[in-house]
């Protein structure tokens, strides 16, 4: 079954992540992208973490109640033994939890992301082929818009205005998209 595409704001959200790899890396890259301030927690994690502006380094192994008080949680370790500690320690807490490479036992994964301020564009394949989620990413990227972000941000203020006005939405909708045309 796929997965829903929920976008959520995670700017104030308490997130941890467990290991400190590769994949670690890959993720709080992502995260970074919506959230600057995260914790990881991993015995020897990539020197990498170390310099990583935003991120609460704890040098140690994850144990019990390492979870509390997150509001979102990543295990992105080698280690089986780990990840399903913290997915049993998340699950009891009803904690969101991704399991690196696990979309069976995740309540989020990871789509393919492409960005431009708030311009936000997912691709996923329910965590079966996550490479082709990349390739089809990379192809939507090619086609958007330069500067889409500025683009959304004049679409945004000229949204408002129009909210302002006695216009149906109808009428509305076709002056966005109008609108959308001269910008583009």
């Amino acid at each position: 079954m796929p997965y829903f595409p929920m976008l959520c704001n995670v700017a104030d959200k308490k997130i941890l992540i467990v290991g400190g790899g590769r994949v670690a890396k890959q993720k709080l890259l992502v995260m970074k992208k919506f959230r600057n301030a995260i914790t990881v927690i991993a015995p020897d994690p990539d020197p990498f973490f170390d310099t990583a502006a935003g991120v609460h380094l704890v040098k140690r192994a994850f144990a019990n109640g390492d979870t509390a008080g997150f509001d979102i949680v990543i295990a992105a370790t080698d280690s089986e033994k780990t990840n399903k500690q913290v997915l049993q320690e998340c699950n009891e807490n009803k904690i969101p939890v991704n399991i690196v490479d696990d979309s069976l036992h995740s309540d989020f994964i990871f789509p393919a992301i492409y960005t431009d301020d708030d311009l936000v564009v997912s691709v996923s394949t329910s965590g079966k082929v996550p490479l082709l989620s990349g390739i089809l990413r990379d192809k939507i990227a090619k086609i958007m818009p330069q500067n889409g972000g500025a683009m959304l941000k004049k679409m945004e203020s000229y949204r408002q205005s129009l909210k302002k006005t006695n216009l149906s939405y109808e009428d509305r909708k076709k002056r966005m998209k109008e609108y959308y045309e001269k910008l583009s």
